[in-house]
């Protein structure tokens, strides 16, 4: 039975092997053969060709346009396919094949090369906000008197993040009165005469 992960060494070592006798093509074809005679606008051949040529780089441009996330990238790519034909094409494959982590070419390697790959830095943020939602939801927990307000703050701040904050600090410094120092939001309304170092000082 072939497994996903040898399919992935055969169709890359397919795509090898045609890299390299494109490439000797077009070699051989620039060097020692009538390259510009290639190019007769007029013939029927050439028209057909020309269609069935376009068609394929539009197709596989719309893939690398999904693939990449940097549109300039993807422009220069498409356009090297348009003058190298197969040559860009394959080499962007095999690129992709050696993008692959030893886990991705075990797993399912054709997967990881058609598919788009996340951001490090999208997940690293990600990372990095839900983080943020765990420090405020365990001030927002300490803040509220009742768990079931607490619980409704926390499942508004992982939905709406920022959004949420902003409206929980704007919500408790309107309960302040007008001689209450704003630094009095951070502890709770119960335990506002505890700590006397958040209270204004006079001049």
């Amino acid at each position: 039975m072939v497994t996903t992960a040898s399919m992935g060494v055969l169709v890359r070592t397919m795509f090898i092997v045609l890299f390299c006798v494109m490439t000797a093509v077009n070699v051989y074809l620039f060097f020692f053969g009538d390259y510009v005679s290639c190019f007769d606008v007029h013939s029927r051949w050439y028209m057909l060709i020309t269609a069935d040529f376009t068609t394929y780089v539009v197709v596989i441009g719309a893939w690398v346009a999904y693939k990449e996330s940097n549109w300039i990238i993807a422009a220069i790519i498409m356009v090297s396919m348009n003058f190298l034909g197969s040559n860009a094409s394959i080499g962007y494959i095999l690129v992709q094949f050696y993008k692959l982590s030893i886990e991705e070419s075990l797993k399912d390697p054709l997967h990881f090369v058609l598919a788009r790959r996340p951001k490090k830095c999208f997940t690293a943020i990600g990372i990095d906000i839900y983080i943020h939602v765990a420090i405020f939801s365990a001030w927002i927990t300490y803040k509220e008197s009742s768990w079931a307000s607490a619980f409704f703050w926390t499942v508004l701040l992982v939905l709406f993040r920022g959004v949420t904050i902003c409206a929980y600090i704007l919500r408790e410094l309107f309960y302040l009165s007008p001689h209450e120092p704003a630094s009095l939001i951070i502890v709770k309304k119960t335990n506002k005469d505890l700590d006397p170092p958040l209270m204004a000082y006079p001049n």
